[in-house]
């Protein structure tokens, strides 16, 4: 990685520790990931956040683990409104939990996220990372509803996220 000459050199020793373990994990979740291609499946959310109140659109992908009740879900959320631009990119783990034959399930789950939020006002651009959780339901066609919240100290971005989305399996 390439940085501008006045560049912290503290922050080039960060940053280069901090790729190196960026890749190891990615790594490590490549190898936990399956290969049955019916476990996988790409989707997309919108919905409302609150504290700032703005609207938000995104998009994920869904990796199943062992059985279809555990799922890694990496993704990137975009909102935008109450004076702030916002960017979360996420890695949600989920458990689902069915509920009997009805095809409906309860999830709830937690992850890590980065979330980069810039005025629209101001000059002022936040840049942080928090760990977050969800809890919904969900259908096996796909269609899901979800709260999710959590916010790193100091950051701008929302508190809590409502949403609805749908996720496209293969058959």
């Amino acid at each position: 990685m390439r940085m501008p000459r006045n560049f912290p050199v503290a922050a080039r020793g960060i940053l280069a520790a901090g790729m190196k373990h960026f890749v190891a994990v990615c790594g490590a979740v490549a190898c936990l990931l399956p290969v049955a291609a019916g476990a996988q499946g790409i989707g997309f959310q919108a919905g409302a956040a609150f504290d700032p109140e703005q609207i938000y659109i995104g998009s994920h992908v869904e990796f199943a683990v062992g059985s279809n009740q555990f799922v890694i879900r990496p993704g990137v959320d975009g909102g935008f409104g109450g004076g702030w631009r916002t960017a979360a990119i996420r890695g949600d783990f989920i458990y689902r939990i069915t509920l009997g034959a009805t095809g409906w399930r309860i999830r709830q789950g937690l992850g890590p996220s980065v979330n980069i939020a810039r005025s629209m006002d101001l000059d002022v651009t936040d840049v942080s990372g928090s760990w977050n959780y969800l809890i919904g339901v969900d259908n096996e066609n796909g269609f899901f509803v979800e709260f999710k919240g959590g916010r790193a100290r100091g950051a701008r971005t929302p508190l809590l996220w409502i949403g609805a989305g749908f996720t496209i399996r293969p058959e």
